[in-house]
């Protein structure tokens, strides 16, 4: 068995697999719709996850991963909280999140019998 490189995948197959990785659990892409909807704006830590139904904890693992994976930026303002925000810098725009969202909000049906309850902590 042979072993790819990672030198051996294109700039735009990493890029994608990145972007799949915010997309990969239901808590991450309603963090990254609120940003969407924020139009490039710092949103609220509290305001961004307000009605997700996981713990405090988990979520912020979740917005880890998605700094980690540089698709949104977070800044600490002190003693008024953090904030987030979609990293535009990356080209991944606006458009480009919503029409990935609205592509699978409206073929839903199509994984109906792959999706399974979330455990909620």
């Amino acid at each position: 068995m042979s072993f790819s490189k990672e030198s051996d995948f294109t700039t735009a197959d990493r890029v994608l697999s990145i972007i799949s990785q915010g997309f990969s659990h239901p808590a991450r892409v309603m963090i990254l719709r609120r940003l969407v909807t924020a139009r490039g704006q710092f949103v609220e830590h509290r305001k961004l996850v307000d009605g997700i139904p996981l713990a405090e904890s988990t979520i912020c693992q979740h917005l880890r991963l998605l700094r980690d994976k540089r698709l949104i930026i977070s800044r600490s303002n002190g003693n008024s909280g953090t904030t987030h925000k979609l990293n535009e810098d990356l080209g991944i725009s606006r458009t480009y999140i919503d029409m990935m969202v609205n592509y699978i909000s409206d073929r839903h049906d199509l994984f109906a019998s792959d999706i399974r309850p979330l455990k909620l902590n």
